[in-house]
């Protein structure tokens, strides 16, 4: 028996990392988390935890930040670098600040200067010629020069269009818009090549052949318009939106309706306001009448509270009676009964959990209603919510929930 109690406390001695690994009492929760991953702070110290708790990144940093599916940034004695999952250091901390893209591509920043390095930390582009630097979006990295001009490069660094826009945005379907210093926006090729005049003083992006502008010069109001410059409909609009989920709210005379991508008005303009459709619903109102209608502007049902918002972006809004919010899915369903002070963000936009209050109370539940942790608490917490899981810091103790209310740490 003394021989077994030797060895495991041999064990214990050489792996003090498994000893702790498991450890749940943290000073401070990060107000961030990505990719199941959450910042903790331990004695003044950051480190990362993942979503069953497992430290993967030790709390000895200064600062860490938002974590990427390869890497992540920390800091120490005021300079930035990054680890990898496992905590193991790839590019030392030496940059004045450093930010993890979504494409792996790691943002770099020295002396007011932007590089970027690859996830290895090799240097794509340079500190010390442009004050951006971009990720690759769109196939090109995005780039401002000192001048305050935009450009982009190719995803080796080089240059693929040349710095001479005051504002440029990002390819879709190979064509972006961009201003050349006048205040009126035109679109551009990947050559760099002007293709679209305009003048426009609204342009938006091309999305399966059409995008929404307005040109003063040529005709009134906004129209749609294909790759050649040619309107979908002689006649443009007061207002309107961006096609979702096949359609484009449209706005004559007062009065919102909707049209298809061959600018026929499939819903006719009848409504005094009109929201955009998400996830298949729209929420308009005909006098006095508030109504959500599907995208054959059929009825789906009668709005009764007092207020409803948002749109269903997460597949639920905001509503509210007697000046308490409750929560509504799209088939019209209060999944969660107006008895809440507020909503904490736009209703499930991000995840699965979102935060209530009630006098000073917080609750955490899923889109089925349901309260994630089975009780309120009060504002001595501290949580984050990640999307997926919840992350709660209570009295110093870390747990960990998932939208199901299941406990994983």
């Amino acid at each position: 028996m003394k021989k077994l109690l030797a060895m495991l406390l041999l064990l214990m001695l050489a792996f003090p990392a498994l000893a702790e690994e498991k450890d749940n009492r943290y000073d401070g929760l990060g107000p961030y988390g990505e990719n199941g991953m959450m910042p903790v702070q331990r004695n003044g110290l950051w480190g990362i935890v993942d979503a069953t708790g497992r430290q993967v990144v030790p709390c000895e940093w200064e600062d860490v930040g938002t974590p990427g599916k390869m890497r992540i940034p920390v800091e120490r004695d005021g300079l930035w670098g990054c680890v990898d999952l496992t905590g193991c250091v790839v590019v030392e901390p030496v940059w004045d600040s450093l930010s993890v893209w979504s494409d792996g591509t790691l943002n770099i920043r020295r002396d007011g200067w932007a590089g970027l390095l690859n996830a290895d930390g090799e240097v794509i582009v340079p500190c010390g010629q442009y004050t951006y630097v971009g990720w690759n979006i769109d196939g090109y990295i995005l780039v401002q020069d000192a001048r305050e001009r935009w450009g982009k490069l190719n995803p080796d660094g080089s240059v693929a269009i040349p710095l001479e826009w005051a504002e440029i945005g990002y390819f879709h379907d190979g064509l972006a818009y961009a201003d050349k210093m006048n205040g009126y926006w035109c679109y551009i090729n990947t050559l760099g090549q002007t293709v679209i005049p305009g003048p426009f003083s609204y342009v938006g992006d091309f999305e399966d052949g059409l995008a929404l502008v307005r040109n003063p010069r040529v005709y009134a109001g906004y129209q749609f318009i294909d790759w050649q410059n040619q309107p979908l409909t002689s006649a443009g609009w007061d207002d309107a939106e961006e096609f979702s989920c096949g359609l484009a709210l449209v706005k004559r005379d007062g009065l919102w309706g909707y049209i298809d991508r061959t600018g026929e008005v499939v819903i006719p303009l009848q409504f005094t306001s009109a929201s955009s459709f998400y996830n298949g619903v729209a929420l308009v109102r005909r006098g006095e009448e508030r109504i959500a209608i599907n995208t054959q502007g059929e009825t789906l049902y009668t709005c009764v509270w007092d207020k409803a918002g948002g749109m269903f972006w997460g597949g639920h809004i905001w509503v509210q009676q007697d000046g308490l919010y409750g929560l509504m899915n799209t088939a019209g369903e209060l999944v969660v009964p107006c008895e809440w002070d507020d909503y904490i963000g736009k209703p499930f936009l991000h995840g699965d959990i979102m935060a209530l209050t009630r006098d000073g109370w917080l609750a955490f539940v899923n889109k089925r209603g349901d309260m994630i942790t089975g009780q309120l608490w009060d504002d001595a917490i501290t949580y984050t919510i990640d999307g997926e899981h919840l992350f709660l810091l209570s009295d110093g103790v870390l747990s960990i929930w998932n939208a199901d209310g299941e406990q994983l740490f």
